[in-house]
């Protein structure tokens, strides 16, 4: 980093890799450039990317991976890109690494929220300090951060990787959790599913009380064939659809209700930081 920057430093995340940095024998030029976040427990890559980023200084920050440690050229090209007037510089892979039908679902769910998010961008990001700083004080409304990239506006420009390269997985407990909260969030994916649900039995209710209504006047069907009404039928029909629809009603508002809550209450920190020192 020496022979690229005059000014930099290192900071280092230790989430629950259980290696003693402190044990290790490095070159004073080192320790006096590199400081360690540890974290009281283990968090996904994204709130580990954000506690580091919480204590980033200078004009420059830098999400790196240690998986791409060899490859230390991508971060004088990401720099490079800055300089053009990007606030955000993402590097990207050249084909996704997996192609399933959930994460398919996933991104293009979020891309109706936010355009410029693509499926094949990596972890490693170059913000500027204006997109720093609105990251830093919007870290808890999501989990998630390449939506928080997405969220602020600025606009993204993408590195290609020249060869393949490791990419860190998130388990599948943090995968599901974090899906479901950012669509659920971005998306507004229950309240969504809910007026769809709605609309659809509203227009089933209709269909059926609108049949037994030509049934019990008529002798006839909705599709015109000859019906024989039943004495009370009707009446049960129309007060099961009534009650169907006061049900879904009141359970969209209850979705409702809980989206607003959702959107006034603070929420608990994401991550704790343990401590943070020089190594």
């Amino acid at each position: 980093m020496s022979g690229l920057f005059s000014d930099y430093e290192i900071i280092i995340v230790e989430n629950g890799s259980l290696i003693n940095l402190q044990d290790l024998t490095l070159p004073d030029v080192v320790r006096q450039n590199c400081y360690v976040v540890t974290l009281a427990r283990v968090v996904p890559y994204d709130l580990a990317a954000l506690a580091g980023l919480e204590r980033a200084n200078g004009d420059y920050a830098l999400t790196f991976d240690t998986t791409l440690g060899d490859q230390l050229e991508l971060i004088e090209r990401m720099f490079g890109e800055a300089q053009k007037g990007f606030d955000i510089v993402v590097l990207r892979d050249k084909s996704s690494a997996t192609k399933s039908l959930r994460r398919w679902l996933f991104f293009a769910l979020l891309r109706r929220v936010y355009p410029n998010l693509n499926s094949r961008d990596r972890k490693e990001a170059m913000l500027s300090r204006r997109a720093l700083n609105w990251i830093q004080r919007y870290r808890n409304r999501s989990i998630y951060l390449s939506e928080v990239l997405a969220a602020s506006g600025y606009k993204i420009a993408p590195v290609m990787l020249t060869r393949a390269a490791p990419v860190r997985r998130r388990s599948s407990e943090h995968r599901d959790r974090l899906a479901w909260a950012t669509l659920a969030r971005a998306t507004q994916l229950p309240l969504q599913a809910a007026t769809l649900t709605s609309g659809l039995l509203i227009l089933v209710i209709l269909v059926f009380s609108i049949n037994a209504l030509l049934v019990r006047l008529f002798n006839v069907d909705i599709l015109g064939r000859p019906e024989t009404a039943e004495p009370g039928l009707t009446y049960l029909v129309i007060f099961i659809a009534l009650g169907f629809l006061l049900t879904n009603i009141s359970l969209y508002a209850v979705l409702r209700v809980i989206s607003v809550i959702h959107e006034d209450v603070r929420r608990e920190p994401y991550y704790i930081v343990e401590a943070f020192r020089r190594i």
